[in-house]
């Protein structure tokens, strides 16, 4: 089976993520400039789960691109997101 694909709005999600990391502290400008080109580029979302790997779990992280969409829908991609993430840890067992 394949890996999912990723989709621009969950592209702009990590890109989003790793800025707050970035502000957080946790990567220099290099860093966050070199993830951000590789999430840009990803096509599935093992890809980007790859980009986060080393980085600890934050809170949710509500997109400004979503802050006009309804809770479900904003639920419904963590849901998906989180599916996605314990597919990918368990692969790479």
């Amino acid at each position: 089976m394949s890996p999912p694909r990723a989709s621009e709005e969950e592209r702009q999600w990590f890109a989003e993520l790793l800025q707050r990391h970035f502000v957080d502290g946790r990567l220099d400008s290099d860093e966050l400039d070199a993830r951000l080109e590789k999430v840009f580029a990803a096509r599935t979302l093992e890809e980007l789960y790859a980009t986060i790997a080393d980085l600890p779990h934050l809170p949710a992280i509500v997109s400004s691109s979503m802050h006009a969409r309804d809770r479900t829908e904003r639920r419904s991609l963590s849901v998906i997101a989180g599916r996605v993430l314990a597919w990918w840890r368990h692969r790479r067992k």
